[in-house]
């Protein structure tokens, strides 16, 4: 796909400039035509360099999934053909990205494509349980109950987040502080006092001499301090965006000892909000099981998914199936014994899924109440370091002072 920018004239004379993408130049000023536009000038925008598309945001935003969903819910709902409803979101839309995505599937809806293979050409925004739900709406012709579904599905998705991020804002917050002001300390304000104490020319104590001939070191070679730091910093962004990098992720935080437990209540949260959602849609239940396995945050997640397609076509109950892996807490397993015998199964999830979204921020709630001290203390710890390092040197300067 290649992105045009254009400049037309609408039905009330009006000029339109904006930007959208397609195939082909033909394409694009087809799709000009169909919106009523005479065109002024079209125009293939060029690619941008290769460090640029890296950094350039080209997220389609949750809340922007939200909305796109709600309202095709509500605008199928009320008898509005498709394309249309697409004509109307474009107008709607205020963020580049949606907008040129919904250029794109409108375009794809007039030339007689099913919305299914349209949204299958951005794999990176409409995930399995998207398109899932979608290809069954399509099916059954309860496209408007499908989007229904997904909007209450992404709507919990972005509380959970929510949940966790401001959860985690304070010690984030306060730990950047602390490296903040510790790198101004040990770059700014010790080398000062080191080229005073080394001009004396006395004896200092060793984790003296350590820090200040340390101070000095970093003084000279900030530049290369703040350039090592952005370039930690960017390696870990980058690499959590590779597959590799967010499966060695996952791998260490699911073994990390204090968050481990959180980790494992969020997947748990995850995975019990996608299962109902394509439940309650009619997806298949072994097509369901394997999609919510990738909603999973886990470095094995595909061969969880393989053992479950294995065991359910085998005619063993869900029960039975949970209760085999080790990710699946006795409770779980009991309840959804439970809504299989009662038949309440979906309901059953959704409970869970309420369950386990109450047990991550509770557990979140509790693990920042005990970070709160222990960054205190380390605060404390390492002032009083820096402060016995700086003041021992002073008072031993004091002691060789005679009075005349």
């Amino acid at each position: 796909m290649s992105t045009f920018r254009f400049k037309a004239l609408n039905k009330n004379g009006e000029v339109v400039t904006d930007t959208f993408d397609a195939s082909s130049k033909n394409e694009a000023e087809t799709f000009l035509d169909d919106q009523k536009l005479k065109v002024l000038f079209l125009e293939q925008e060029k690619k941008k360099g290769a460090l640029v598309s890296i950094f350039e945001n080209k997220n389609f935003p949750l809340r922007e999934k939200i909305a796109l969903c709600r309202y095709l819910s509500l605008l199928i709902n009320a008898g509005l053909p498709i394309g249309e409803s697409f004509e109307l979101l474009i107008t709607q839309s205020k963020n580049s990205v949606v907008k040129k995505v919904l250029q794109d599937i409108s375009i794809s809806l007039n030339q007689g494509q099913s919305l299914l293979s349209c949204f299958k050409k951005y794999p990176d925004y409409f995930d399995d349980i998207f398109l899932a739900m979608v290809r069954t709406g399509e099916m059954s012709g309860t496209l408007s109950k499908s989007f229904d579904y997904l909007t209450r599905q992404f709507k919990q998705e972005d509380y959970l987040k929510q949940k966790v991020v401001s959860a985690l804002l304070y010690p984030l917050v306060i730990i950047s502080l602390m490296g903040g002001i510790g790198v101004l300390m040990i770059t700014f304000v010790l080398p000062r006092l080191a080229r005073a104490f080394l001009h004396l020319n006395i004896d200092l104590p060793l984790p003296t001499k350590i820090l200040l001939e340390t101070s000095l070191f970093l003084e000279k070679n900030v530049i290369f301090l703040i350039l090592g730091i952005v370039i930690i910093i960017a390696a870990i962004f980058l690499s959590l965006r590779s597959v590799i990098g967010r499966k060695l992720g996952s791998y260490l935080v699911s073994r990390a000892p204090i968050i481990k437990g959180v980790f494992v209540q969020y997947n748990l949260a995850r995975f019990t909000q996608s299962l109902s959602a394509l439940m309650q849609g009619g997806v298949p239940i072994v097509e369901s099981l394997e999609i919510s396995s990738k909603a999973l945050i886990l470095h094995d997640k595909e061969k969880l998914a393989q053992r479950f397609k294995e065991k359910v076509t085998k005619g063993l109950s869900l029960s039975v199936v949970f209760s085999q892996e080790k990710i699946f807490p006795p409770l779980m397993n009991q309840m959804v014994g439970i809504g299989e015998k009662s038949g309440n199964l979906d309901k059953i999830l959704i409970d869970l899924s309420l369950f386990y979204q109450d047990e991550v921020e509770n557990t979140l709630k509790n693990l920042v109440s005990i970070l709160e001290p222990v960054l205190m203390i380390i605060i404390g710890i390492a002032v009083g370091v820096m402060v016995f390092a700086v003041i021992s040197p002073i008072y031993s300067l004091i002691g060789k002072i005679q009075p005349k």
